[in-house]
């Protein structure tokens, strides 16, 4: 009976410590850590998401004019992409930039979240 008990005791302590642990930081009870979770402000393509691409993507031997992966220098090519998921998923993997740019080798959390919200909210040309 001994034995039974003290399983029960341990089966409950690791249920509490695992509640508790899963519990948010955040006061409102959000989760503080998720990329997109700061949408709330609307994301614009020639003020935010273009000065990034002209830091980090349209440099010299990435995404130009003739690249074979995608000339985000035009609107219509990097619409597409965000469109069928490519784009949200190599920024957000970590895969772009890639670690032989000659520019940035990653994103800046504001950067990445810059992405993920502009797509989100549909990857207006405003």
């Amino acid at each position: 009976m001994k034995f039974f008990k003290l399983n029960l005791f341990f089966v409950l302590a690791i249920c509490l410590s695992l509640t508790f642990a899963c519990d948010s930081d955040d006061e409102d009870g959000g989760d503080t850590g998720s990329v997109g979770d700061d949408c709330d402000v609307t994301r614009s393509y020639s003020g935010d998401i273009v000065p990034i691409l002209n830091q980090t993507c349209a440099i010299p031997n990435c995404h130009v004019n003739g690249f074979i992966n995608g000339d985000f220098e035009s609107f219509a090519n990097l619409k597409s992409l965000a469109d069928n998921g490519s784009l949200r998923n190599q920024v957000e993997s970590g895969a772009m930039p890639p670690s032989n740019t000659a520019g940035p080798l990653e994103l800046t959390d504001e950067e990445l979240q810059t992405f993920i919200c502009w797509i989100e909210d549909g990857a207006l040309e405003n």
